[in-house]
């Protein structure tokens, strides 16, 4: 029996056939319900992954790609004339390339007029310092020693004031010497003077230590002035011893009439006249030794204010000449100071005569292209528009879709330019919302503004470089949703419309 036949069959009839076509009979019965069980589980198997499985939810927008730092405008300020011209629109830069020369000749001509003037000044520093330390000699730096003329200069006149100072100070260390040679002489004279008066030894112990020969000749002095006054009492002693032992003879004979009275009277006188003698010689030795002492201490006192006054005037030249150092270095240190800060200004301009690239990057436009043109000061000379591994890609959203955008999402940026099935896209963020609408100029409808920030500025390979004007695709993900809630949510939007029409 074929198919048809044996699907015509009752119920009952199996009892009728062979026992092939009962059991063909039986399986045709069931396979209905299997067909039907497999699609149940199959539609249970879709709703449970449609509710598990989510999908994202994507907001779209158009852009383009922005410089991520602010395009570079290259000045001068001090302007000038181009000698040498290396920039050229779209030209590739590296930081510290050298792009333009400006004629530098009379910047050079001044850095090195300020050069000279703070060596002659550091020169003359190292003099005054060596005169202001009485040193012997200069010791010049390396640098300064390069110039041999400047220094063979300021050795001759550090030679000149050395001898100036060392002889003023020789004259007056003379002038000293000697007044203290006078005064100790004095104080000699003193002593031996007051010994001669007490008629006592003079006492030089204390005096030896410093000058022995002044006191072997005080001493010597104090000898013979004893010995010619003893002499002198001795010889008056004995005359006067002589007269009255004359007077005596002569007054026995005048008793005896052998002699007058006025031979008598005569020899008393003579005896009177040497007592007189002896106490003149006395009394003279004394008002000469108290005139001598007198004299001698006016002489001191004169000496010791003389003394005073050279040594004083000694210290006055001393702080007059290291005061004046002192002012010449200080004068020379602010000038020193104020010749590196022209020094240093005129270096920075004589550099900027260099114009070199601040950044990487392409050169987008030179406003100043011939060699010998002239750049006024200020005047821009060309722009930079910086490379940065980010990238910033400034786009445009509907309003509609805004108030999903949250700081920090994830975007794909698909470049136009390149085939995105091919170069694929950039992974970035979305880093700026505007606060308010923009109006597209071109058709006039109303845009909120986002800025997205890339992790590389290029697809796949450096050299696929996204530049700044290429327009991109901004795939912004908002979040996710599952694949049931996708179908559901038009059932749920039309019940909240359907039959409330007009």
């Amino acid at each position: 029996m074929d198919k048809k036949e044996i699907a015509k069959l009752q119920p009952g009839d199996e009892k009728f056939i062979s026992d092939l076509n009962a059991a063909i009979m039986h399986k045709n019965k069931k396979l209905p319900f299997l067909v039907l069980g497999a699609m149940g589980i199959f539609v249970i198997f879709i709703i449970v992954w449609s509710h598990f499985s989510e999908i994202e939810i994507i907001t779209r927008g158009m852009g383009k790609a922005v410089p991520s730092k602010e395009i570079q405008t290259i000045q001068n300020l001090e302007g000038g004339i181009i000698s040498k011209m290396n920039a050229k629109e779209g030209q590739s830069v590296k930081q510290g390339e050298l792009l333009i020369k400006l004629d530098n000749s009379k910047y050079l001509s001044a850095f090195k007029e300020m050069e000279a003037d703070r060596r002659s000044t550091k020169c003359n520093l190292t003099r005054l310092y060596a005169e202001y330390k009485n040193l012997p000699t200069l010791d010049f730096s390396d640098e300064l020693k390069m110039d041999e003329l400047l220094c063979k200069t300021q050795s001759n006149l550090f030679e000149a004031r050395r001898k100036q100072y060392s002889s003023r100070i020789s004259g007056y260390e003379v002038k000293i010497k000697h007044l203290k040679v006078e005064l100790f002489e004095q104080e000699l004279s003193l002593v031996r003077l007051r010994a001669e008066m007490n008629q006592a030894e003079p006492e030089f112990k204390d005096f030896k230590t410093v000058n022995e020969n002044m006191v072997a000749l005080e001493t010597r002095l104090y000898e013979t002035r004893k010995k010619i006054y003893e002499a002198q009492k001795t010889s008056i002693k004995s005359n006067q011893n002589i007269l009255r032992k004359e007077l005596e003879q002569t007054r026995d004979l005048e008793k005896n009439g052998a002699a007058s009275m006025v031979e008598v009277l005569r020899l008393e006188r003579q005896v009177m006249d040497m007592e007189s003698a002896l106490q003149s010689l006395e009394s003279t030795r004394l008002r000469d030794i108290t005139m001598s002492i007198e004299s001698r201490k006016q002489s001191k006192v004169k000496l010791e204010g003389l003394l005073v006054d050279s040594e004083s005037a000694r210290s006055q030249f001393e702080a007059d000449w290291f005061n004046e150092i002192a002012s010449s270095i200080a004068d020379y240190e602010a000038k020193l100071s104020a010749v590196k800060e022209k020094i240093s200004s005129l270096r920075d301009t004589v550099d900027r005569t260099e114009i070199k690239s601040p950044v990487d990057g392409v050169i987008n436009e030179v406003f100043q292209r011939n060699e010998g043109g002239v750049v006024s000061p200020g005047q821009p000379i060309l722009e930079i528009i910086p490379d940065d591994e980010k990238l910033v890609v400034e786009g445009m959203v509907s309003p509609q879709e805004v108030a999903f955008l949250r700081k920090g999402m994830p975007v794909i940026v698909k470049i136009t330019a390149y085939d995105y099935s091919v170069y694929g896209g950039l992974d970035g963020e979305l880093v700026h919302i505007s606060a308010d609408t923009h109006t597209d100029e071109s058709t006039g409808a109303p845009f909120y503004k986002v800025l997205v920030e890339t992790e590389k500025n290029y697809l796949m390979e450096e050299n696929n470089k996204v530049i700044p004007g290429m327009t991109a695709q901004l795939d912004i993900l908002t979040g996710k949703r599952s694949v049931l809630n996708y179908f559901i949510s038009p059932i749920y939007n039309a019940q909240s419309t359907v039959f409330t029409e007009r």
